[in-house]
């Protein structure tokens, strides 16, 4: 049992994390920023690749999954299905609010619950289908060029997520899949924006259709940082809109 003054310390170091994050918030500008928020690694931070014609993730070395687990058979998997996809591990010591890495408007949310395995690298590369049974929350977003998937994974000390537009999500009594729709109302995310967060660290995957990025991305070096603003790859000029670069989905602490 914490004692009052470990109390009191406690709920000011979260008045000091909440006011120093919308100091920040203020001045997101998509340039790199210097504070560590997930390493980038083969076996550690971030995975990324092609979604596969038969709609299969890499999770881990000789590891798959498939993208209908993932997002419980959501329409966009169609979509999505030969797309790419980044899977950024947030350990806790890092940053654990989640950012839209282009603008888009919400169209769904899906609260899958399940296990809550550690998602440390060591238990990915040794449990199949770990990202697809765990507890997670899927977002889905229309972009202009088309789908994108933001999944919140749950993990053991993780059972709390929440979304900008629906607060705290997990931990839920629901045994069930549980789903809205947000068509008919505009709730639209810029670029940057905060659109969900952990309480502690865990992962994310993102899943982005075919077409949508350049062949001509300089993929992120293994072993460096994920910064708030770093460019994770190039939008495909023949897209929508003009090319821009896609941004990383963490932000400084």
């Amino acid at each position: 049992r914490m004692s009052d003054a470990s109390t009191e310390l406690t709920h000011k170091e979260e008045e000091l994390f909440e006011a120093n994050h919308k100091q920040k918030q203020l001045k997101v500008q998509f340039d790199a920023l210097t504070t560590r928020c997930a390493e980038l690694d083969e076996e550690n931070g971030l995975t990324t690749s092609k979604i596969s014609e038969y709609d299969n993730l890499l999770q881990a070395k000789g590891k798959d999954y498939r993208l209908q687990a993932l997002l419980a058979d959501d329409p966009s998997c169609e979509t999505l299905t030969g797309g790419t996809f980044f899977t950024i591990y947030l350990s806790p010591r890092d940053y654990h609010r989640v950012h839209m890495p282009v603008q888009g408007k919400l169209l769904r949310m899906i609260h899958v619950p399940g296990k809550l395995f550690s998602v440390a690298p060591y238990t990915v590369r040794q449990i199949p289908d770990l990202f697809a049974r765990n507890e997670r929350v899927v977002c889905i977003f229309d972009t202009a060029w088309g789908p994108l998937a933001q999944v919140l994974v749950g993990a053991m000390l993780v059972g709390s997520m929440e979304t900008v537009w629906a607060g705290e999500v997990t931990p839920s009594k629901r045994k069930s899949i549980s789903r809205w729709s947000y068509d008919d109302e505009n709730i639209v995310l810029e670029r940057g924006q905060e659109m969900g967060r952990f309480n502690m660290g865990s992962t994310v995957i993102m899943a982005m259709p075919p077409g949508m990025l350049s062949g001509d991305t300089a993929w992120p070096v293994s072993g460096r940082s994920v910064l708030m603003g770093q460019n994770l790859a190039l939008m495909n000029p023949g897209s929508k809109v003009r090319s821009k670069p896609l941004s990383g989905t963490g932000a400084d602490t």
